[in-house]
């Protein structure tokens, strides 16, 4: 009895010593691994598809693994990506290794910057150079103030421009070229949870977020010539600013000072067969957020096809967004408070006649989507006060207003596709024009009276020929003229 259990002992401190000689071993061989510089050229045999590089490495136990000074960068026909990190932590599972799989658990990391966009015409076929990070969010900018009644007016695209892509589109890429077989083919990332705090810029699609952000995924998973995916990203901005980048505005400021949370899950989808905004029908989920708005692009670009109506101006903005597949459901809603709204109406786009305008002042812009007669509808309302409107590119006073208001509904709003033309009426109050005659061009040819000096109500109507009806309605008696 006695010598079985000396026996016992000995098998006891013969496997400790095994598992004591395996860890030695492991670590030695290991982090020996992971900070020879062989272990890197092996990797990245073919950068054009997948670079990988670190400052330094180690690891304790099998599979743990953490990493400082990462950058990971890569292309496929379609796109292009990068990412890089301080320092961060991860289980792999060296089983799906066999399978072309790099399958990470209990990711945490930090000081990220990461980024994707659509390869465009022009890049050339090597591997495009990441960008520096965008540097962090700093003060608000300095606002712009709109010219008041008896100043020049803002500066009006020509119309031999205004064939160019509206403000905020997206920019259609080139179909892709197609790229031989990389040994790197049918590989995949695929982790299950991560924590990625600290992000300091992120890019999708052209638009570019800097400052202080966190972001959960959950299920997420990559395949470097396939679909990407992803069950759940949380991001929560504490604060940061958003720009676009392309070729036509490189760093044009859209918001800063921003704050929210968005809460999004995405489809399977293949990068290049959803270039640009087609991507947004593979989104759901919900977006709150706020911060200093320096351009109405985003809204433009969904104000219709004909792009008559343009808005522009800066203020503090306001969102609440449920998503399904891109389209904005019921609930959610918009709100914009402006010191410096101005819009400029461009009948030409529409009717192919008649006059441009410009209209300024001060106000909110407010937007929502809710049921009515059972069906969805899009509804954005623009009020302004202390009203001037002018004909361009003259600088002529049209009129002055105590207020205006601007009325738009359209179906629900999908923004993976173009909008349809929205249904709109125009309404100035307390209106005062130097000379009415000014609206003969809008009357029955047959039928046009003069009018000089009216204060008034006006009330147009507008639809795809642009100028439908209006309506004037005056307290007092009116100088008609002869």
């Amino acid at each position: 009895m006695l010598r079985s259990k000396a026996e016992l002992g000995k098998w006891a401190v013969r496997a400790f010593a095994f598992v004591v000689v395996a860890e030695i071993l492991y670590l030695l061989s290991g982090n020996l691994l992971l900070n020879a510089g062989f272990l890197p050229q092996m990797l990245n045999r073919d950068p054009d598809r997948l670079r990988i590089e670190w400052a330094s490495a180690w690891t304790l136990l099998p599979g743990h693994l953490r990493v400082t000074g990462l950058t990971l960068s890569g292309q496929t026909p379609a796109q292009e990506w990068w990412f890089s990190m301080g320092q961060g932590e991860a289980r792999l599972a060296l089983g799906s290794l066999f399978f072309k799989t790099v399958r990470l658990e209990g990711v945490e990391v930090d000081k990220v910057t990461a980024g994707a966009r659509d390869r465009m015409a022009g890049a050339s076929a090597g591997m495009a150079a990441r960008p520096a990070p965008a540097a962090a969010a700093g003060g608000l900018p300095t606002a712009t103030t709109l010219p008041q009644v008896d100043a020049a007016p803002l500066s009006v695209t020509p119309p031999e421009a205004e064939a160019s892509p509206a403000a905020g589109a997206p920019l259609a890429p080139t179909a892709p070229e197609a790229a031989p077989a990389s040994e790197w083919s049918g590989w995949s990332i695929a982790v299950g949870d991560a924590d990625i705090a600290q992000i300091g810029a992120l890019e999708v699609k052209g638009y570019r977020f800097s400052g202080q952000a966190r972001l959960r995924l959950e299920d997420f998973s990559y395949r470097l010539d396939g679909p990407v995916s992803t069950a759940r990203g949380r991001l929560q901005v504490g604060s940061g600013n958003l720009r676009r980048d392309s070729d036509r505005l490189p760093g044009d400021l859209l918001a800063a000072d921003l704050q929210g949370d968005v809460d999004i899950r995405l489809e399977a989808f293949l990068p290049g067969e959803n270039p640009g905004a087609a991507v947004a029908r593979l989104l759901s989920g919900r977006i709150a957020v706020s911060g200093d708005l320096a351009s109405f692009a985003f809204i433009d670009a969904y104000l219709g096809d004909s792009q008559w109506l343009q808005l522009d101006g800066s203020g503090r903005l306001q969102a609440s967004l449920h998503l399904e597949h891109g389209t904005l459901m019921e609930g959610s809603e918009l709100s914009i408070e402006s010191p410096d709204l101005s819009l400029v109406l461009d009948e030409r786009l529409a009717s192919g006649a008649g006059e441009r305008h410009l209209i300024q002042g001060a106000g909110r812009v407010h937007g929502d989507v809710r049921l009515e007669e059972g069906r969805g509808q899009t509804q954005l309302q623009v009020d302004l006060r202390d009203v001037a409107m002018r004909r361009l590119p003259g600088n002529e006073l049209f009129l002055q207003a105590e207020g205006f208001h601007l009325g738009l509904t359209a179906a629900p709003i999908n923004l993976s596709e173009s909008p349809g033309e929205p249904a709109v009426s125009m309404q100035w109050r307390e209106a005062v024009m130097p000379d009415i005659a000014l609206l003969n061009s809008y009357l029955v040819p047959d039928r046009k009276p003069r009018f000089f000096g009216a204060r008034a109500d006006l009330k147009i109507s507008v639809g795809r020929e642009f100028l439908v009806r209006p309506e004037l309605r005056w307290p007092t008696s009116v100088d008609r003229g002869p």
